[in-house]
Protein backbone atom coordinates (compact mmCIF):
# COMPACT_ATOMS: atom_id res chain seq x y z
CA UNK A 1 0.00 0.00 0.00
CA UNK A 2 1.53 3.32 -0.89
CA UNK A 3 0.95 6.14 1.78
CA UNK A 4 -0.07 9.68 0.07
CA UNK A 5 2.11 12.40 1.82
CA UNK A 6 1.31 16.05 1.63
CA UNK A 7 3.69 18.50 2.51
CA UNK A 8 2.78 22.27 3.41
CA UNK A 9 4.67 25.87 3.42
CA UNK A 10 3.94 29.41 2.51
CA UNK A 11 4.63 29.86 -1.03
CA UNK A 12 5.28 26.18 -2.50
CA UNK A 13 9.02 27.18 -4.04
CA UNK A 14 11.63 25.50 -1.29
CA UNK A 15 10.98 24.05 1.05
CA UNK A 16 7.54 22.09 0.83
CA UNK A 17 8.38 21.68 -3.38
CA UNK A 18 11.93 20.26 -1.74
CA UNK A 19 10.15 17.30 0.40
CA UNK A 20 8.00 16.12 -2.64
CA UNK A 21 10.84 15.92 -4.81
CA UNK A 22 12.66 13.61 -2.58
CA UNK A 23 10.05 11.18 -2.74
CA UNK A 24 10.08 10.68 -6.52
CA UNK A 25 10.20 7.22 -7.65
CA UNK A 26 9.52 5.89 -4.00
CA UNK A 27 7.61 2.52 -3.89
CA UNK A 28 6.53 3.26 -0.96
CA UNK A 29 5.30 6.98 -1.23
CA UNK A 30 3.14 9.63 -3.29
CA UNK A 31 3.80 13.06 -2.36
CA UNK A 32 2.53 16.23 -3.06
CA UNK A 33 2.99 19.92 -1.76
CA UNK A 34 1.39 22.75 -1.52
CA UNK A 35 1.51 26.74 -0.38
CA UNK A 36 -0.53 28.45 2.36
CA UNK A 37 -0.18 31.75 0.76
CA UNK A 38 -2.29 33.26 -1.84
CA UNK A 39 0.83 33.90 -4.19
CA UNK A 40 1.69 29.87 -3.84
CA UNK A 41 3.07 27.82 -6.98
CA UNK A 42 0.18 25.20 -5.78
CA UNK A 43 -2.08 27.05 -3.30
CA UNK A 44 -3.32 24.24 -0.96
CA UNK A 45 -7.08 23.39 -1.42
CA UNK A 46 -9.86 20.77 0.61
CA UNK A 47 -9.09 18.26 -2.16
CA UNK A 48 -5.26 17.70 -1.43
CA UNK A 49 -6.02 17.45 1.75
CA UNK A 50 -8.72 14.99 1.13
CA UNK A 51 -6.42 12.95 -1.10
CA UNK A 52 -3.50 13.06 1.45
CA UNK A 53 -2.66 9.79 4.15
CA UNK A 54 -0.27 12.27 6.12
CA UNK A 55 -0.21 16.04 6.09
CA UNK A 56 3.63 17.62 6.48
CA UNK A 57 3.40 20.85 8.12
CA UNK A 58 7.22 23.11 7.84
CA UNK A 59 5.56 25.07 10.55
CA UNK A 60 3.25 25.56 13.43
CA UNK A 61 1.73 28.76 11.78
CA UNK A 62 0.91 26.50 8.76
CA UNK A 63 -0.95 24.03 10.57
CA UNK A 64 -2.88 27.24 12.28
CA UNK A 65 -3.64 28.51 8.52
CA UNK A 66 -4.80 25.00 7.89
CA UNK A 67 -6.72 24.16 10.79
CA UNK A 68 -8.59 27.96 10.15
CA UNK A 69 -9.39 27.22 6.76
CA UNK A 70 -10.28 23.52 6.46
CA UNK A 71 -11.53 22.10 10.05
CA UNK A 72 -13.83 19.70 8.66
CA UNK A 73 -11.21 18.08 6.20
CA UNK A 74 -8.23 17.78 8.83
CA UNK A 75 -10.66 16.29 11.49
CA UNK A 76 -9.27 12.95 10.93
CA UNK A 77 -5.94 13.19 9.45
CA UNK A 78 -2.73 13.36 11.21
CA UNK A 79 -1.02 16.40 10.75
CA UNK A 80 2.77 16.67 11.82
CA UNK A 81 4.49 20.08 12.42
CA UNK A 82 8.20 19.36 10.84
CA UNK A 83 9.88 22.52 13.01
CA UNK A 84 12.05 23.62 9.32
CA UNK A 85 12.61 27.20 9.00
CA UNK A 86 12.07 29.22 6.22
CA UNK A 87 16.24 29.26 5.76
CA UNK A 88 17.15 27.44 3.18
CA UNK A 89 17.24 26.90 -0.66
CA UNK A 90 15.21 25.25 -3.06
CA UNK A 91 17.13 21.49 -2.75
CA UNK A 92 20.10 22.33 -1.02
CA UNK A 93 21.79 19.42 1.24
CA UNK A 94 20.84 21.47 4.27
CA UNK A 95 17.18 21.46 3.69
CA UNK A 96 17.64 17.88 2.24
CA UNK A 97 18.92 16.61 5.69
CA UNK A 98 16.66 18.77 7.71
CA UNK A 99 13.84 17.43 6.24
CA UNK A 100 15.54 13.60 6.39
CA UNK A 101 16.31 13.80 9.56
CA UNK A 102 12.66 15.29 10.60
CA UNK A 103 10.72 12.43 8.40
CA UNK A 104 12.62 9.98 9.38
CA UNK A 105 11.19 9.22 13.09
CA UNK A 106 8.02 9.57 11.41
CA UNK A 107 7.57 7.36 7.73
CA UNK A 108 8.49 3.70 8.86
CA UNK A 109 10.94 2.37 6.86
CA UNK A 110 12.19 5.48 5.27
CA UNK A 111 14.48 6.22 4.14
CA UNK A 112 15.06 2.80 2.40
CA UNK A 113 18.73 2.28 2.16
CA UNK A 114 17.99 -0.57 -0.22
CA UNK A 115 15.90 1.33 -2.66
CA UNK A 116 16.75 2.07 -6.07
CA UNK A 117 19.33 4.74 -6.46
CA UNK A 118 17.97 8.62 -6.83
CA UNK A 119 19.48 11.93 -6.73
CA UNK A 120 20.89 11.60 -3.22
CA UNK A 121 22.51 8.78 -3.47
CA UNK A 122 26.50 8.96 -3.00
CA UNK A 123 28.91 6.92 -5.27
CA UNK A 124 27.98 3.23 -3.29
CA UNK A 125 24.28 3.51 -3.92
CA UNK A 126 23.57 4.20 -0.26
CA UNK A 127 21.06 7.14 0.78
CA UNK A 128 23.45 10.11 2.01
CA UNK A 129 21.31 10.71 4.30
CA UNK A 130 20.37 7.67 5.98
CA UNK A 131 20.92 6.87 9.57
CA UNK A 132 21.79 3.35 10.73
CA UNK A 133 19.44 4.44 13.84
CA UNK A 134 15.67 2.97 12.57
CA UNK A 135 12.73 4.46 12.91
CA UNK A 136 10.24 3.68 15.90
CA UNK A 137 8.06 1.37 14.93
CA UNK A 138 4.29 0.47 15.85
CA UNK A 139 4.37 3.84 18.05
CA UNK A 140 0.51 4.32 19.08
CA UNK A 141 1.07 7.94 20.77
CA UNK A 142 1.29 10.77 18.58
CA UNK A 143 5.25 11.82 18.21
CA UNK A 144 7.27 14.91 19.47
CA UNK A 145 6.18 16.56 16.24
CA UNK A 146 2.74 16.03 15.89
CA UNK A 147 0.64 18.94 15.80
CA UNK A 148 -2.48 17.82 17.43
Amino acid sequence: MVTKLLFICSRNEIRSLTAERMFIGSPQFQARSAGTQPQARVRVTEGLIGWADIVFAMEKSHVAKLSERFPDALAHKRVVCLRIPDDFEFMSPELVDALTAALANELEGWPDPFSQQSPFDDEFGCHRAFSMERPRKGRAAPGPNDCR
